[in-house]
C-alpha cells in the first residue's frame, strides 16, 4: 500500500497561517432542478478520525432554487450532503469551489474538487459504497466464506474503478491514497463486524462459532493498528475494536476486571504512536461526552506524551464543552434548549420551551431515543413500569426522536413505546440545537428537569430492571425530586 502520511492533515494545520485565505474553505454553490427542497445539509463532515459525528452546515434554498456553502476546513474532509429524502457521500478540500445541479436523486458536479464527488457518485451507482455494502450485509445470508469473497471483491471493485475513473478525470494524488486507505479499513472492518451480524441474525452464541482466520486476524493488532491508517475516519473504530475483543476475551477469564480500567491500560500498553495519541485523544473525548466521566489519569497521560494540533484542539474543546454542560445543571432552559424546535405527532411545530411549559410543576424525564435504536427500544418496557409505579407522583415522561417524519411514524412510536402520550420528534434530528450544543450525537440519552424547568441531570439513567429491593436509582431519584 502507497504511503499516505497523516501528515496531510498536519500540513494544512501547521500551514494554514501562511495560506490565502481561499485556500482555508471549500466553497459549494448549487441549484436543485426538481422537487421540493427547502434546504440543503451538509452532514457528518469528518476532518479526522477523533470526532466521531463531525460537522453539520445548513444551506437555506432561495427563490431562485439556489444554495451555497463556505465551509472552513484545514484539510480533506468527507460526508455526505443530504437535499430532500436523497443524500450521497462527499469529500471536500481546501479551495475546494464546486457547482453541484441536484435532480432529485442525481448529482452532477462541476468546477474545483467536483472530480473526486462524481467519482464518490459512480462508486454509489455502481453499488460499492459504504451503505449499499451494509446494507448487502445486513439482508443476505452469508457463510463466513461467502461474505469474506464478498468482501474481497469489493475492495477489488473500488480500487479498480478509481484507477479506471482516474484515466479520464483528474483526481487528486491526495483523495486517491486517502481513498485506498479508507477501502482498505472499510473492508477490515465489515469482516470485524460480522460474526455479530451473523450471531444475531442466526441466534447463535458468537463464542460458538468457528472463524476462518482473516475474521480472527481482523481483531489482531498486528494486523489491525497501522499509523498509515490514521487518514481514515473509520481507522479508530476498527481500533477499539481490537481492544474490547481483547477487553473481553481477558475478563471472561477474570469477571473481577474493572471493563473500562482494562481498556484503558490495553490502550497504553498495546499501542503507539499516532494510533495511540488519537485513540487516547478520542477515548478521552468519549468519556468526557458520553459517560461524563472526567478521567483526570487519562488526561494527563495525554498532555506528557507528544500531540499535534488536531488531537490537543479535541480534547481541549471536549473539556471545554464537559464544563459548559455542568454549568447548565440547576440552571433554567439555556437559549439552545429552549429554542430547539420540536414537531408534535400532528406535525405541529413546538419549540422545546413552550413543551415544557406544558409539564409544569412536574419532573420531566426526557428520553431522547430512535425506532432503530436497540437499546432505545429495550429499555421501554422498563419505562412503562418505572411511569405506572410513579402514577401518584408529579413525574411525567417525556418521548422524543430524531427520526425523520414519515405518515407511519406516529403508530410506531405508540406501539414501541406502549404508550401515545407524550411524544414528539426533533424537527432537525441529531441536528438539533440541543444536540449540536450539548454534542449529543448518540441515542438513547435521557435527560431530567426539576418542577422549576432546571436540569438536574443531562446524562440520566435508563429505566432498567428494579434492583433487589424493587426499587431502582432512577426511580429513587425521581420520588425525590417529586416530593421537593
Amino acid at each position: 500500500m502507497k504511503k499516505l502520511i497523516y501528515a496531510a492533515a498536519l500540513f494544512f494545520a501547521v500551514s494554514s497561517c501562511t495560506t490565502s485565505k481561499t485556500e482555508n474553505y471549500a466553497t459549494i454553490k448549487g441549484q436543485i432542478k426538481s422537487g421540493n427542497v427547502d434546504q440543503v445539509d451538509i452532514e457528518w463532515l469528518k476532518e479526522n478520525p477523533i470526532n466521531n459525528k463531525g460537522s453539520h452546515y445548513t444551506a437555506l434554498v432561495d427563490s431562485q432554487s439556489n444554495f451555497s456553502f463556505i465551509i472552513p476546513l484545514k484539510s480533506l474532509a468527507a460526508g455526505r450532503i443530504k437535499a430532500g429524502a436523497y443524500f450521497h457521500d462527499i469529500s471536500l478540500l481546501p479551495g475546494d469551489q464546486i457547482d453541484i445541479e441536484i435532480d432529485g436523486d442525481n448529482s452532477i458536479y462541476k468546477g474545483k474538487g467536483s472530480a473526486k464527488n462524481n467519482f464518490l457518485y459512480e462508486l454509489e451507482k455502481n453499488g460499492l459504497n459504504a451503505m449499499v455494502v451494509s446494507r448487502q450485509s445486513f439482508e443476505k445470508d452469508f457463510t463466513f466464506n461467502e461474505y469474506l469473497s464478498y468482501i474481497k471483491d469489493i475492495e477489488n471493485k473500488r480500487i479498480e474503478l478509481i484507477d479506471s475513473f482516474n484515466l479520464n478525470n483528474e483526481l487528486s494524488n491526495e483523495f486517491i491514497e486517502y481513498f485506498r486507505i479508507e477501502t482498505d479499513v472499510f473492508c477490515e472492518g465489515q469482516l470485524q463486524n460480522y460474526p455479530r451480524l451473523y450471531s444475531y441474525k442466526n441466534k447463535v452464541d458468537p463464542d460458538t462459532i468457528q472463524l476462518p482466520v482473516e475474521y480472527i486476524q481482523s481483531y489482531q493488532f498486528n494486523h489491525v493498528v497501522d499509523d498509515e491508517k490514521i487518514a481514515s475516519s473509520s481507522y479508530l473504530y476498527n481500533v477499539q475494536t481490537a481492544i474490547n475483543k481483547k477487553v473481553s476475551a481477558l475478563a471472561k477469564q477474570n469477571p473481577s476486571l474493572d471493563y473500562a480500567d482494562l481498556k484503558f491500560q490495553i490502550l497504553v500498553d498495546s499501542l503507539n504512536g499516532k494510533t495511540k495519541e488519537y485513540a487516547l485523544a478520542q477515548l478521552i473525548c468519549s468519556r468526557l461526552s458520553y459517560s461524563d466521566n472526567y478521567d483526570s489519569v487519562a488526561i494527563e497521560l495525554f498532555n506528557k506524551i507528544e500531540h499535534d494540533n488536531i488531537s490537543g484542539d479535541e480534547v481541549q474543546l471536549a473539556i471545554a464543552n464537559f464544563n459548559k454542560k455542568h454549568n447548565l445543571i440547576g440552571e433554567h432552559l439555556s437559549e439552545e434548549f429552549a429554542n430547539t424546535v420540536l414537531v408534535d405527532t400532528a406535525k405541529v411545530k413546538i419549540l422545546f420551551s413552550d413543551m415544557m411549559k406544558k409539564y409544569k410543576g412536574n419532573v420531566v424525564y426526557v428520553d431522547m431515543w430512535s425506532l432503530g435504536c436497540g437499546p432505545c427500544c429495550i429499555a421501554m418496557p422498563n419505562s412503562k413500569k418505572l411511569k405506572e409505579k410513579l402514577a401518584d407522583q408529579p413525574v411525567r415522561f417525556v418521548y422524543i426522536t430524531v427520526d425523520g417524519y414519515t405518515d407511519e411514524l406516529s403508530q410506531n412510536l405508540f406501539e414501541v413505546s406502549l404508550t401515545k402520550e407524550n411524544h414528539y420528534i426533533f424537527k432537525n434530528g441529531f441536528n438539533s440545537k440541543i444536540h449540536e450544543f450539548m454534542g449529543i450525537n448518540w441515542v438513547p440519552n435521557y435527560m431530567i428537569f426539576d418542577k422549576e424547568g432546571k436540569l438536574v441531570s443531562y446524562n440520566a439513567d435508563r429505566p432498567t430492571a428494579e434492583d433487589e429491593n424493587g426499587i431502582s436509582p432512577l426511580e429513587t431519584q425521581l420520588r425525590t425530586l417529586a416530593i421537593k
